[in-house]
């Protein structure tokens, strides 16, 4: 396995805060409406998503908005890939309500889910959900830190040893003061093309972890930024299914 050198450029990504969305923010509190059906989106975070298998060598670029007040997220089908056919957009959020949003050739409609809030949201690195022969150990990697708000216990870094020392998965990931395992709802829409599972259900991340770098024998994911990005939704232009 590959050294990993990394120089994380997020000046801009305030973990543990919430500098994209404030609670005096005149523009977000105009905006920002979930029970009158407005939603609106002051950020987005970017990860390259490569593949490297033996039928597939590809890159990708995955982008989520977020509301980090609310810890809501929206998911639009250019997110990964070609997208969803007919979806619209996906709003997920802290309470665990799914908003599906898709076209027709007869309007829009809007899908609404309520998943139960259950202990399997936040994995760990618990000892029951390896196997015997899986080891993890911390790494004695740097990673610079130059230029973030972030500061070194924050910050994760992880060797999982599969079995033998030659076959190891590496991830880093940091620490925040949201949500992100809500994210794993997504793999109980059973899109057509969902979200890679290493950045969704990997099983090193905690509840409240940002998936930073993952590299396992087939794939990758690297953290590129978590800058301004502005998105509006307005569900009262969809016709609700019953």
């Amino acid at each position: 396995m590959r050294l990993i050198i990394m120089c994380l450029c997020l000046a801009f990504l305030g973990l543990g805060t919430n500098i994209f969305a404030q609670k005096n923010d005149a523009y977000r509190n105009k905006n920002w409406h979930p029970e009158k059906g407005k939603y609106y989106f002051s950020s987005a975070i970017t990860w390259q998503y490569n593949k490297h298998t033996e039928t597939d060598c590809s890159k990708s670029i995955i982008t989520i908005y977020l509301d980090s007040l609310s810890n809501t997220f929206l998911i639009t089908p250019k997110v990964y890939g070609i997208g969803e056919e007919m979806v619209d957009f996906i709003i997920i959020d802290n309470s665990q309500n799914v908003f599906l949003g898709y076209l027709d050739h007869t309007g829009k409609y809007l899908e609404k889910y309520k998943f139960e809030k259950t202990s399997a949201s936040a994995s760990t690195l618990s000892s029951t959900s390896l196997s015997t022969s899986t080891q993890f150990k911390n790494s004695n990697k740097k990673i610079s830190l130059t230029q973030t708000p972030l500061s070194q216990q924050n910050f994760f870094v992880y060797n999982k040893l599969l079995n033998s020392t030659s076959n190891v998965e590496e991830y880093a990931t940091a620490s925040t003061r949201l949500n992100f395992s809500i994210l794993k709802l997504l793999s109980m829409l059973e899109l057509e093309h969902p979200l890679p599972a290493i950045l969704t259900k990997n099983t090193i991340s905690k509840k409240n972890d940002l998936v930073v770098y993952v590299c396992t024998k087939y794939e990758e994911l690297i953290l590129l930024n978590w800058l301004p990005n502005q998105y509006f939704v307005d569900l009262k232009d969809y016709k609700t299914m019953k």
